[in-house]
């Protein structure tokens, strides 16, 4: 992703195709220095527009650390809610697991 020509971060989706499962999710990182910009709600905005209207899905999710408040309110401000926690969900890079919350964001068609 870029910002004033210059990198700043990337975002990516990943899809479950099988149709009575079928969902899509999301996963970015953004460098520090653009934090509390709002490019992170820009971007999740933009890539869920992507996956609901061009891709078809209905149901999308995201799974933030629960020590990234700013990232959380970021994905809330999107569209996303929070359904619940995932224990251990990810190792930190100090090498202890920590937990994630699991949000997400339906569109039902009609």
């Amino acid at each position: 992703m870029l910002l004033d020509d210059r990198v700043v971060g990337m975002v990516q989706h990943g899809e479950e195709p099988t149709p009575n499962y079928r969902h899509a999710w999301i996963d970015l990182f953004l460098d520090p220095r653009v934090h509390g910009r709002g490019v992170g709600t820009d971007v999740v905005r933009t890539m869920a527009r992507h996956l609901f209207d061009d891709l078809g899905h209905h149901r999308l999710t995201i799974d933030p650390s629960l020590e990234n408040p700013a990232a959380i309110r970021a994905y809330e401000k999107a569209g996303f809610s929070r359904v619940g926690i995932l224990q251990a969900s990810e190792r930190a890079p100090d090498g202890r697991w920590r937990d994630a919350v699991l949000m997400e964001w339906v569109e039902l068609p009609g």
